[in-house]
């Protein structure tokens, strides 16, 4: 149907319907005769007899006295009029001006006017005040533009078969739109009825029924009285009480097939206090608060409303900030603000609104806010009222006084992703039933979702951001710091339990923790490194957080706890970075041995990572050559421990030396680390020089010392129950193997360190082993084998998040295009 006759064919039907109550009949019905006799004969006639028989029941109605038969018949009355019209230009298009024309003309007449009928117009149709009131105005919903709409197409078709069913079945339709601050409800909202304006021709009325900048939820009354006086229901004529408002608003829609959208919905009390008793109408509800009551009352599905992936939401910020020609210049400051907002329309909304005022000012600022914890939700404060703060404000008032702390302890935490018991653990004073029921609150409002493993996760990263400005206004300043204190507490807990079950070697541990968590039994080494790894943006910030707030003893702990499963995965970043913040740590304790033992494990971290490009040579060697000094420049005779440290530090300067091309050195400092350790007992601390002499024999050519020197390693390692180590002796065996020219028996020493460490063993080290012999099979001529056990490592590394990944597809690349392939394989 043409969309300008569909706009005036609700209002213009309800103007021939009170036309005709006020004894307007004759003028109309000629008109209305012209238009029907436009199409076929007998159509015409049908259609006249159907109008004048249901104006004669509303003039036996009106005769009567009887209201409620006077309000149905002026409803049956004007929806004659409009299918009958609406048929006649489905059957005979050309009709479809003259049609328009004539209903624009009885809405436009004096008659039909609210301000010529009045209330005695109003009454004289009912023969009381509180009767129906003849539709002679239709009120629309404002739809915004949906030009910087994205994505939710999936959504919208939901809805529409939603709607669809609800259509077939008859009685209201619910369209039931869940989802965080911003998320885009009313945005898909508007989208869904702008799809349907062709359809939906009735009446629509709107409604945001969240709290106020005051805090207070709006009158359910005011709302209705509102609504009524869109309908042009005389003012005096609005009942005072709700409950007939609400009656009235349910004979002024009937058979109207009308639209309620309802936003921002907080209690089903809100939604019973104003939606009318009608079975045509369609009612769209938005809400950030999970309903099970509403559900359960109007049969209302779900439906919930994601965030934007990161394509989109690039797309959005492109888009709202006006910067496309630009996109390609501000291509890394854009993808910075695209991730950090994580898909939340409104902020990217709010985003661009800045960026289309002075983009190459505001988007380097705005880049470097968004990657600050502590100005990213400011950023998004503009002088507008709108703001995520403003609406996040909201739903914090609307928490209880459990919920509420809760919500400012999580703001507290280092990750957006946590395990319910760090909560628990941070407000010890705080009841596991009064926790339960707060989370579950938090969950409801949208601020908090579940997680499997008894885990859950802030909705957004400017949720987090702002109950922790909650957390720093509302507490006092001792209360959120001890609050702070247990929550990393928690997390250096955590990792040195872990810690202990991945490796026994020496750390500074005067507590003695380390002994009270000793595995009794066999690890699982697979299952530890996942549980970490699902933890590890938590566990660098809570370091990140512990150093900012000057817990120093807990950043050296942390540190120290995280070297193993750091080492495993090759995460060389977090690494390094946490070393770092160790040392810092020492040197604010004034602990000279917590000093040497940062300083010794960020060279070897630098040294395992050898970058030329992050100068981790000369970083390395500054910091081992600094821990030696503070072991053996001492006043006194250097403790267990301190000899143990000066031990590593020269194992630590041999695998440098190796690293420059320097074998003979490496043994030299081999040789004085093993002095270091005369008279202690320390089995690990043998077994791992020897691991490290036996590549230093191989690049010497001392090919049978090598393989000895490595076999011993093996063995110790075994009794040791390290088979991860293990793993790594036999490793080194077969590249010395490889080096000999024995590459069958290269090939078979790495098959031995497959079965040894089994598919437990973490990801990267598998990767490998994998890699290399993938190499060693090429050379041998099995092209096929080779691309297996590189594809296994390409899929490995990725596993484990390594870069290594894009050098096991470059060989399987180079090998299909019938390049020999790089035969050095890097497997430091």
């Amino acid at each position: 149907m043409d969309p300008e006759l569909a706009i005036v064919l609700v209002p213009g039907s309800a103007a021939v319907a009170t036309a005709m109550a006020n004894d307007m009949w004759t003028g109309i019905k000629s008109a209305l005769g012209k238009l029907f006799t436009r199409g076929a004969p007998d159509v015409a006639e049908n259609a006249l007899h159907e109008v004048e028989s249901a104006r004669a029941a509303l003039a036996a109605a009106q005769a009567r006295g009887d209201s409620a038969a006077v309000g149905s018949a002026v409803a049956e009355l004007e929806r004659t009029v409009r299918e009958l019209l609406t048929a006649l230009v489905r059957e005979t298009p050309e009709v479809a001006d003259d049609v328009r024309e004539v209903l624009r003309e009885v809405v436009d007449a004096p008659s039909a006017s609210p301000e010529a009928a009045g209330s005695s117009a109003f009454a004289s149709v009912t023969g009381q005040p509180n009767g129906l009131v003849p539709l002679s105005a239709v009120p629309r919903i404002g739809l915004r533009s949906a030009g910087d709409y994205l994505n939710n197409v999936l959504l919208l078709r939901r809805m529409d078969e939603i709607w669809a069913a609800g259509r077939r079945e008859g009685g209201p339709t619910f369209l039931y739109l869940l989802g965080m601050r911003g998320v885009g409800k009313s945005a898909t909202a508007q989208r869904w009825l702008a799809g349907h304006a062709h359809e939906l021709t009735g009446p629509q009325l709107q409604a945001r029924l969240g709290r106020g900048a005051d805090g207070l939820l709006p009158d359910m009354s005011a709302v209705l009285g509102r609504w009524l006086r869109q309908l042009d229901v005389p003012r005096e004529d609005v009942p005072a009480d709700a409950e007939e408002r609400r009656d009235l608003l349910a004979r002024v829609l009937e058979a109207r097939q009308a639209v309620i959208l309802l936003e921002d919905v907080l209690l089903l009390s809100q939604v019973q206090a104003v939606l009318p008793d009608n079975d045509d109408i369609t009612v769209i509800v938005t809400t950030s608060v999970s309903s099970s009551a509403l559900a359960a009352t109007y049969g209302a599905e779900p439906v919930q409303v994601t965030p934007l992936d990161f394509v989109h939401s690039r797309a959005l910020l492109v888009r709202t900030g006006r910067i496309d020609v630009d996109a390609d210049q501000y291509g890394a400051q854009l993808d910075t603000i695209a991730r950090e907002f994580q898909g939340n329309p409104l902020a990217l909304r709010l985003a661009g609104g800045q960026l289309a005022l002075e983009p190459a000012i505001r988007i380097a600022e705005l880049a470097q806010e968004m990657s600050n914890p502590e100005t990213r939700l400011g950023s998004l404060t503009t002088d507008e009222e709108l703001s995520m703060a403003a609406l996040l404000d909201s739903d914090y008032r609307a928490l209880g006084g459990d919920a509420a702390r809760v919500y400012r302890c999580i703001g507290l935490l280092p990750d957006v992703v946590f395990d319910v018991e760090t909560v628990r653990a941070a407000l010890p004073d705080m009841s596991a039933a009064a926790l339960r029921t707060a989370m579950r609150q938090l969950v409801t409002a949208h601020l908090l979702e579940w997680r499997d493993g008894g885990r859950c996760q802030v909705a957004h990263v400017l949720v987090q951001d702002h109950a922790r400005g909650r957390a720093q206004e509302v507490e006092p300043p001792e209360v959120w710091h001890a609050v702070l204190g247990r929550i990393i507490e928690t997390y250096v807990e955590f990792a040195e339990r872990n810690e202990a079950a991945l490796s026994g070697r020496y750390r500074y541990d005067e507590a003695g923790v380390y002994r009270r968590y000793a595995p009794t039994g066999r690890v699982d080494e697979a299952a530890v490194i996942a549980v970490l790894e699902g933890r590890r943006d938590a566990l660098r910030h809570a370091a990140r957080m512990a150093r900012s707030h000057g817990l120093h003893g807990q950043v050296f702990r942390l540190s120290q706890a995280l070297h193993t499963f750091y080492l495993k995965t090759q995460n060389h970043r977090d690494w390094i970075d946490t070393r770092m913040w160790a040392c810092e740590a020492a040197r604010e304790m004034n602990d000279t041995f917590a000093l040497a033992r940062s300083l010794f494990e960020l060279g070897f971290a630098r040294i395992d990572r050898w970058s030329e490009v992050e100068d981790d040579p000369a970083a390395a060697r500054t910091a081992l050559e600094e821990a030696l000094d503070l072991v053996r420049n001492l006043e006194r005779p250097m403790s267990e421990g301190e000899r143990r440290t000066e031990s590593s530090v020269l194992e630590a300067m041999g695998l440098m030396a190796r690293k420059d091309g320097r074998p003979a050195d490496a043994m030299t400092h081999y040789e004085e680390s093993e002095r270091a350790l005369d008279g202690i007992h320390h089995p690990r601390g043998h077994a791992l020089l020897a691991l490290h002499r036996g590549p230093a024999c191989t690049d010497q050519g001392r090919h049978d010392e090598a393989a000895a020197t490595l076999l011993s390693a093996r063995q110790q390692f075994k009794d040791l129950g390290d088979i991860y180590n293990e793993g790594r002796a036999l490793t080194r065996l077969a590249e010395d193997r490889l080096a000999a020219g024995l590459l069958a028996d290269a090939v078979a020493t790495l098959d031995d360190a497959m079965r040894t460490i089994t598919d437990t063993a973490p990801a990267y080290q598998r990767a490998d082993i994998k890699l290399l012999r993938g190499t060693i099979v090429r050379r041998q001529g099995d092209r096929a084998g080779a691309v297996a056990d590189w594809t296994a490592a390409r899929d490995l590394f990725a596993e484990a998040k390594s870069l290594r990944a894009h050098d096991a597809q470059a060989l399987i690349t180079d090998d299909e295009d019938g390049a020999a392939g790089s035969e050095h394989v890097d497997t430091e």
